[in-house]
């Protein structure tokens, strides 16, 4: 089994980005979140793995990131909001098989596709 992630202490006043989450999250849920993830945003170059054309990638991190915060309740439901109102939130129960559509992507599908992959490779019924 995988060791804890590491657990990083930040100073949320010293990160504008961060700051701005956090506050964002307590006005709409009325509490702190229970902790924070970060998501690198990654490009591919020519070298490491195959691709799904058939081509040589090599992933490689950029500095734009998703940044998550992160509550738990008993709803039996996941809801996902972005903190930019261009992006309408989405909530999805738990109990659901997670359909992911290629043709109409939206912006909530990145986080399912990790939460669909969890489901499977732990074979978490619906």
């Amino acid at each position: 089994m995988a060791a804890d992630p590491p657990k990083l202490k930040t100073v949320i006043a010293a990160n504008e980005r961060l700051q701005n989450l956090k506050n964002t999250f307590e006005t709409k849920y009325g509490e702190p979140p229970l902790f924070y993830a970060c998501a690198p945003g990654r490009v591919n170059l020519i070298g490491e793995h195959i691709d799904y054309c058939g081509y040589s990638v090599l992933p490689m991190a950029i500095e734009p990131s998703i940044l998550a915060a992160v509550s738990l309740n008993n709803s039996g439901k996941i809801t996902l909001a972005n903190a930019n109102p261009l992006y309408m939130d989405f909530t999805v129960s738990c109990s659901e098989d997670i359909a992911i559509d290629r043709d109409n992507p939206k912006w909530y599908y990145y986080f399912l596709c990790g939460v669909k992959g969890i489901k499977e490779n732990f074979g978490i019924a619906n």
